[in-house]
């Protein structure tokens, strides 16, 4: 029987777990672009501001913005402008594929 690959979201939820398990003060929060909703609340979200390709997570004692991929994900041409922005204002802005990249990163940031 074939492993079932992880999704973005599962490596995303181990690395809200190991946060919140190894470094309870360290705060964080994730960034909810992804998620499907309905046409109108879309909209209200546009008009409040979400923008398309905006990392996923980020640390603000690291000033760190994490793009959440599944070990085989692909970025968007939006993902990619946000990060090089991101890095252009003084931000580390990095993509992880999977959860064990992420722990690593941010592991060697503290």
């Amino acid at each position: 029987m074939p492993i079932k690959k992880m999704s973005e979201h599962e490596h995303q939820v181990m690395l809200v777990q190991w946060l919140k398990r190894n470094h309870p003060g360290l705060r964080f929060f994730s960034v909810p672009n992804a998620a499907k909703r309905s046409y109108n609340i879309s909209a209200m979200m546009k008009a409040e501001g979400l923008s398309k390709g905006v990392p996923d997570f980020f640390i603000p004692k690291l000033k760190l913005f994490i793009e959440m991929k599944a070990e085989q994900g692909r970025l968007s041409k939006e993902q990619v402008s946000w990060l090089e922005y991101l890095g252009s204002v003084g931000y580390t802005s990095e993509v992880c594929y999977g959860f064990k990249q992420a722990k690593e990163l941010i592991e060697g940031m503290l």
